[in-house]
C-alpha cells in the first residue's frame, strides 16, 4: 500500500512539476491560441510542451520506471509487417501506459507517452563506427527538438556529447505522426486499412 502511494504521489508532483504552465497575458492571446488549436483539429492534452518541460517528465519516468507495471515482452506488429518485442510500462493505479520500450532486431525505441501521445522519442542502433542514439521531443502538435549521439560502445552513448538535429534531418519514422501511429500500434494492435 505505501508502495502505490508512494508512486502516486511522485508522479502527481512530477506531473504538476513537468505541466506548469504560464497563463496568457490576455484574453486576446487566449483566443488566438484556441483559433490555431481548433484550426488544426487538435485539443491541448495538458502535457509537457516546452523542451524543458518534457526533459522533466522524461527524466521523472525514467526514475520512475522500476516501480511502474510491465506488459511483456510481447511480440507486436508495426506498419509494414515489422515485427518486434514490446514491454509496455504503464501507471500502477490507471493503468494508461507511459513508456513503451520496443527491439526490432539490434535497433532499441523508447517512446514517452503523456495521454498516450508520444512526447519524447529515443532510437539507438548500430551505425558505420559504432552505435547511433537519436532523440525527438515533441508537443502535442509536431516535433521541437532533435540530437543525435554516437559512440563506439551502446554504454557510451549516454555520455556522448549531442549534435542538435534540424526537422529536416527527420527520418519517415520520426515523425510526429509516424512515432505516435507506431505506439497505437504497439499498445492496440495493428491499425487496418
Amino acid at each position: 500500500m505505501n508502495r502505490y502511494l508512494i508512486f502516486s504521489t511522485l508522479l502527481v508532483l512530477a506531473l504538476a512539476n513537468a505541466c506548469k504552465k504560464n497563463p496568457p497575458s490576455s484574453g486576446a492571446a487566449l483566443l488566438d491560441a484556441n483559433a490555431e488549436i481548433d484550426s488544426v483539429g487538435l485539443q491541448y492534452d495538458g502535457g509537457p510542451e516546452s523542451i524543458s518541460e518534457i526533459a522533466d517528465y522524461v527524466d521523472t519516468l525514467d526514475v520512475l520506471l522500476p516501480i511502474l507495471n510491465i506488459r511483456g515482452p510481447v511480440p507486436v506488429t508495426i506498419g509494414k509487417d515489422i515485427l518486434a518485442d514490446a514491454k509496455i510500462y504503464s501507471d500502477t493505479i490507471t493503468g494508461d501506459p507511459l513508456v513503451i520500450y520496443c527491439q526490432i532486431r539490434d535497433v532499441e525505441q523508447w517512446y514517452y507517452l503523456f495521454a498516450r501521445r508520444v512526447v519524447h522519442f529515443r532510437e539507438r542502433q548500430p551505425a558505420s563506427r559504432g552505435f547511433e542514439e537519436r532523440r525527438w521531443d515533441y508537443t502535442y502538435k509536431a516535433a521541437v527538438r532533435g540530437e543525435q549521439r554516437n559512440a563506439a560502445t551502446p554504454d557510451g552513448l549516454s555520455s556522448a556529447e549531442p549534435e542538435e538535429l534540424k526537422l529536416g534531418d527527420m527520418r519517415p519514422r520520426e515523425t510526429h505522426g509516424n512515432v505516435n501511429t507506431a505506439a497505437f500500434e504497439i499498445i492496440y494492435g495493428k491499425i487496418l486499412q
